[in-house]
């Protein structure tokens, strides 16, 4: 069986706290990753943020959009006077 896209590897442990989530991998792996990160191109890695942050998503939707707010809620709280501040009265 292999990994979905955006899934973690399954020798991988995963630790949730709140909304976060973040990966255990070995120190090796991680060095070997940065290092492909420093000799990689920034085109290189402009298409590898691009690809995680679509996994990111899929992986968002496929969890059910958690704490996902309606345009009209978000936009009310955007909004809105903040902190009891009123415009000044004119004269």
């Amino acid at each position: 069986m292999s990994a979905q896209p955006g899934e973690p590897q399954p020798e991988h442990d995963v630790i949730r706290v709140g909304t976060s989530e973040a990966v255990v991998v070995p120190v090796g792996d991680y060095l070997r990753l940065r290092a492909i990160e420093r000799h990689a191109s920034a085109e290189e890695i402009e298409q590898a943020e691009i690809e995680a942050a679509s996994q990111a998503h899929e992986r968002w939707v496929a969890a059910g959009r958690p704490g996902a707010r309606s345009h009209d809620d978000v936009m009310s709280e955007l909004l809105a006077p903040s902190g009891g501040w009123t415009p000044p009265a004119r004269t």
